[in-house]
Protein backbone atom coordinates (compact mmCIF):
# COMPACT_ATOMS: atom_id res chain seq x y z
CA UNK A 1 0.00 0.00 0.00
CA UNK A 2 1.68 3.53 -0.94
CA UNK A 3 0.99 5.56 1.98
CA UNK A 4 -0.33 9.23 0.99
CA UNK A 5 -1.39 10.48 4.30
CA UNK A 6 1.51 12.28 6.48
CA UNK A 7 1.37 12.72 9.82
CA UNK A 8 2.18 16.36 9.03
CA UNK A 9 -0.31 16.89 6.96
CA UNK A 10 -3.00 16.47 9.28
CA UNK A 11 -4.90 19.39 10.68
CA UNK A 12 -5.93 20.21 14.21
CA UNK A 13 -4.55 19.21 17.63
CA UNK A 14 -2.40 16.82 18.64
CA UNK A 15 -1.12 15.68 22.31
CA UNK A 16 2.12 15.44 22.66
CA UNK A 17 3.69 14.05 19.72
CA UNK A 18 6.69 12.62 21.24
CA UNK A 19 4.31 10.06 22.80
CA UNK A 20 3.95 8.55 19.20
CA UNK A 21 7.24 8.15 18.79
CA UNK A 22 7.78 6.39 21.94
CA UNK A 23 5.11 4.15 21.50
CA UNK A 24 5.86 3.07 17.86
CA UNK A 25 8.90 0.81 19.21
CA UNK A 26 6.46 -1.04 21.51
CA UNK A 27 4.48 -2.48 18.70
CA UNK A 28 4.99 -6.10 17.12
CA UNK A 29 8.00 -5.78 14.42
CA UNK A 30 6.00 -7.40 12.35
CA UNK A 31 4.46 -4.96 9.91
CA UNK A 32 2.08 -7.07 8.39
CA UNK A 33 0.45 -7.82 12.23
CA UNK A 34 -3.42 -6.78 12.44
CA UNK A 35 -3.45 -3.34 14.55
CA UNK A 36 -6.60 -1.24 16.02
CA UNK A 37 -6.65 2.24 17.29
CA UNK A 38 -8.79 2.56 19.90
CA UNK A 39 -9.34 6.65 20.07
CA UNK A 40 -8.04 7.45 16.84
CA UNK A 41 -8.63 11.19 17.00
CA UNK A 42 -7.97 12.71 13.77
CA UNK A 43 -5.67 9.67 12.77
CA UNK A 44 -2.40 10.83 13.67
CA UNK A 45 -0.70 7.63 15.20
CA UNK A 46 -2.11 5.90 12.66
CA UNK A 47 -0.13 8.04 10.11
CA UNK A 48 2.81 7.58 12.43
CA UNK A 49 2.39 4.20 11.61
CA UNK A 50 1.81 3.64 8.07
CA UNK A 51 5.37 5.71 7.60
CA UNK A 52 6.99 3.36 9.44
CA UNK A 53 5.33 0.48 7.37
CA UNK A 54 2.85 -1.07 9.25
CA UNK A 55 -0.28 -1.31 6.44
CA UNK A 56 -3.47 -3.87 8.13
CA UNK A 57 -4.38 -1.07 10.63
CA UNK A 58 -7.70 0.11 11.89
CA UNK A 59 -9.16 2.89 13.49
CA UNK A 60 -12.40 3.90 15.54
CA UNK A 61 -13.31 6.69 17.43
CA UNK A 62 -16.40 8.47 18.49
CA UNK A 63 -18.61 8.76 15.10
CA UNK A 64 -18.44 12.75 14.65
CA UNK A 65 -14.48 12.69 14.51
CA UNK A 66 -12.69 14.05 12.18
CA UNK A 67 -10.30 10.99 11.34
CA UNK A 68 -8.25 12.56 7.97
CA UNK A 69 -6.65 9.09 7.31
CA UNK A 70 -8.00 7.56 4.27
CA UNK A 71 -5.75 4.72 4.19
CA UNK A 72 -7.16 3.81 7.32
CA UNK A 73 -11.13 2.19 7.58
CA UNK A 74 -12.52 3.78 10.30
CA UNK A 75 -15.43 2.72 12.24
CA UNK A 76 -17.38 5.36 14.51
CA UNK A 77 -18.57 4.10 17.83
CA UNK A 78 -19.12 4.96 21.48
CA UNK A 79 -16.04 3.46 23.47
CA UNK A 80 -18.38 3.26 26.36
CA UNK A 81 -20.06 0.55 24.69
CA UNK A 82 -19.50 -2.93 22.75
CA UNK A 83 -16.80 -1.89 20.24
CA UNK A 84 -18.08 -3.23 16.68
CA UNK A 85 -15.23 -5.92 16.52
CA UNK A 86 -15.49 -9.78 16.62
CA UNK A 87 -14.08 -11.79 19.14
CA UNK A 88 -9.69 -12.13 18.98
CA UNK A 89 -9.72 -10.25 15.99
CA UNK A 90 -6.66 -8.20 16.19
CA UNK A 91 -2.65 -8.72 17.07
CA UNK A 92 -2.13 -5.32 18.63
CA UNK A 93 -4.60 -2.77 19.97
CA UNK A 94 -3.23 0.89 20.79
CA UNK A 95 -4.92 3.14 23.28
CA UNK A 96 -3.05 6.78 23.78
CA UNK A 97 -4.59 9.55 26.27
CA UNK A 98 -7.98 7.58 26.27
CA UNK A 99 -8.69 5.44 28.86
CA UNK A 100 -9.36 8.78 31.35
CA UNK A 101 -12.09 9.72 28.94
CA UNK A 102 -13.93 7.05 29.69
CA UNK A 103 -17.04 6.36 32.08
CA UNK A 104 -17.66 3.01 31.72
CA UNK A 105 -13.91 1.05 32.38
CA UNK A 106 -14.46 -1.95 33.56
CA UNK A 107 -16.38 -2.72 30.02
CA UNK A 108 -13.67 -0.89 28.21
CA UNK A 109 -10.95 -2.97 29.74
CA UNK A 110 -13.31 -6.13 28.94
CA UNK A 111 -13.58 -5.19 25.49
CA UNK A 112 -10.01 -4.22 24.62
CA UNK A 113 -9.16 -8.24 25.66
CA UNK A 114 -11.96 -9.46 23.99
CA UNK A 115 -10.83 -8.52 20.29
CA UNK A 116 -7.31 -9.25 21.33
CA UNK A 117 -5.58 -12.28 19.68
CA UNK A 118 -3.97 -14.50 22.44
CA UNK A 119 -1.19 -13.77 22.68
CA UNK A 120 -1.34 -10.22 21.59
CA UNK A 121 -0.39 -7.10 22.76
CA UNK A 122 -2.02 -3.92 23.95
CA UNK A 123 -0.43 -0.54 24.84
CA UNK A 124 -2.12 1.94 26.63
CA UNK A 125 -0.43 5.31 27.49
CA UNK A 126 -2.39 7.86 29.92
CA UNK A 127 -1.40 11.27 32.52
CA UNK A 128 0.41 9.27 35.34
CA UNK A 129 -1.22 10.04 38.54
CA UNK A 130 1.33 7.77 40.46
CA UNK A 131 4.58 10.11 39.66
CA UNK A 132 5.52 11.92 43.05
CA UNK A 133 4.73 15.22 41.82
CA UNK A 134 1.38 14.40 41.34
CA UNK A 135 0.98 12.51 44.48
CA UNK A 136 2.66 15.48 46.07
CA UNK A 137 -0.27 17.74 43.98
CA UNK A 138 -3.20 15.26 45.41
CA UNK A 139 -1.78 16.23 49.22
CA UNK A 140 -2.02 19.63 48.53
CA UNK A 141 -5.51 20.39 46.52
CA UNK A 142 -7.21 16.98 46.50
CA UNK A 143 -7.04 16.47 43.06
CA UNK A 144 -4.79 14.52 41.16
CA UNK A 145 -2.52 16.21 38.11
CA UNK A 146 -4.35 14.34 35.96
CA UNK A 147 -7.52 16.14 36.07
CA UNK A 148 -6.45 19.43 38.41
CA UNK A 149 -9.65 21.18 37.59
CA UNK A 150 -13.24 20.54 39.01
CA UNK A 151 -15.30 18.38 36.50
CA UNK A 152 -17.88 20.83 34.42
CA UNK A 153 -21.21 18.83 34.27
CA UNK A 154 -22.48 21.28 31.55
CA UNK A 155 -19.80 19.24 29.29
CA UNK A 156 -19.44 16.15 27.64
CA UNK A 157 -17.75 13.52 29.82
CA UNK A 158 -15.50 12.06 26.67
CA UNK A 159 -13.90 15.70 26.55
CA UNK A 160 -12.52 15.36 30.12
CA UNK A 161 -10.07 13.28 32.42
CA UNK A 162 -13.17 11.46 34.52
CA UNK A 163 -11.15 8.71 35.56
CA UNK A 164 -7.89 8.76 35.71
CA UNK A 165 -6.09 5.40 36.87
CA UNK A 166 -3.48 4.58 38.94
CA UNK A 167 -0.91 1.99 37.94
CA UNK A 168 -2.90 -0.73 40.37
CA UNK A 169 -5.88 0.06 38.59
CA UNK A 170 -4.17 -0.88 35.22
CA UNK A 171 -3.19 -4.45 36.59
CA UNK A 172 -6.16 -5.05 37.96
CA UNK A 173 -8.42 -4.66 34.87
CA UNK A 174 -5.81 -6.37 32.97
CA UNK A 175 -5.47 -9.61 35.26
CA UNK A 176 -9.30 -9.73 35.31
CA UNK A 177 -9.67 -9.92 31.48
CA UNK A 178 -6.43 -12.30 31.05
CA UNK A 179 -3.40 -10.21 30.27
CA UNK A 180 -0.37 -9.56 32.12
CA UNK A 181 1.44 -6.21 32.23
CA UNK A 182 4.68 -7.01 30.93
CA UNK A 183 6.65 -3.15 30.66
CA UNK A 184 5.82 0.24 31.67
CA UNK A 185 7.28 3.41 30.13
CA UNK A 186 7.20 7.02 29.84
CA UNK A 187 7.56 9.84 27.17
CA UNK A 188 9.53 11.84 29.83
CA UNK A 189 11.00 12.02 32.81
CA UNK A 190 9.44 15.13 35.15
CA UNK A 191 12.06 17.51 37.10
CA UNK A 192 8.97 18.22 39.95
CA UNK A 193 8.77 14.34 40.46
CA UNK A 194 12.97 13.91 40.39
CA UNK A 195 12.97 16.64 43.37
CA UNK A 196 11.24 13.90 45.68
CA UNK A 197 13.33 10.94 44.63
CA UNK A 198 14.80 10.68 48.22
CA UNK A 199 10.81 10.01 49.40
CA UNK A 200 11.45 6.34 47.61
CA UNK A 201 13.42 4.32 50.66
CA UNK A 202 10.36 5.57 52.75
CA UNK A 203 8.16 4.40 49.97
CA UNK A 204 9.81 1.38 49.59
CA UNK A 205 10.00 0.71 53.46
CA UNK A 206 5.95 1.50 54.25
CA UNK A 207 5.25 -1.44 50.87
CA UNK A 208 7.57 -3.89 52.82
CA UNK A 209 5.90 -3.58 56.18
CA UNK A 210 2.18 -3.78 54.41
CA UNK A 211 3.93 -6.71 52.34
CA UNK A 212 4.18 -8.06 55.91
CA UNK A 213 0.06 -7.99 56.39
CA UNK A 214 -2.01 -11.45 56.12
CA UNK A 215 -4.08 -9.58 53.07
CA UNK A 216 -1.12 -8.63 51.24
CA UNK A 217 0.54 -12.42 52.06
CA UNK A 218 -2.18 -14.07 50.96
CA UNK A 219 -1.95 -12.09 47.29
CA UNK A 220 1.62 -13.84 47.11
CA UNK A 221 3.06 -12.98 43.47
CA UNK A 222 0.30 -10.21 42.60
CA UNK A 223 1.77 -8.08 45.38
CA UNK A 224 4.99 -8.17 44.66
CA UNK A 225 4.46 -7.00 41.33
CA UNK A 226 2.17 -4.72 42.69
CA UNK A 227 4.71 -3.16 44.30
CA UNK A 228 7.55 -3.64 41.48
CA UNK A 229 5.09 -1.28 39.09
CA UNK A 230 4.73 1.12 41.83
CA UNK A 231 8.54 1.57 42.47
CA UNK A 232 9.43 1.94 38.82
CA UNK A 233 11.06 4.47 37.67
CA UNK A 234 8.34 5.20 34.91
CA UNK A 235 5.45 5.04 37.60
CA UNK A 236 7.69 7.36 39.92
CA UNK A 237 9.24 10.00 37.68
CA UNK A 238 7.06 9.72 34.17
CA UNK A 239 4.95 12.66 32.80
CA UNK A 240 2.78 9.97 30.80
CA UNK A 241 2.86 6.54 31.76
CA UNK A 242 2.74 3.53 29.32
CA UNK A 243 1.28 0.36 29.77
CA UNK A 244 2.12 -2.38 27.81
CA UNK A 245 0.27 -5.75 28.16
CA UNK A 246 -0.27 -9.15 26.86
CA UNK A 247 -3.31 -11.57 26.88
CA UNK A 248 -2.47 -14.59 27.87
CA UNK A 249 -2.44 -17.97 24.86
CA UNK A 250 -5.46 -20.54 25.68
Amino acid sequence: MAVVTKSSQLRGHTFQPDIYDRILPLLPQDKESSVLDVGAGSGFFCAKMLESGYENLTACDLPDIDFQVEEVPFHGCNLNESLPYSDDSFDSVVSIEVVEHIEHQANYFSEIFRILKPGGRVIFSTPNIQGLASRMHFLLHGTTDGARRPFDPAKESGLQHVNCLGVQHFQYYIARNGGEIVSLGTNHYRFSSLVFAPLIPFLALVMWCRGLGRKARRQGGYYQEHCRLHLSSAALFGRIIFVVAEKKPL
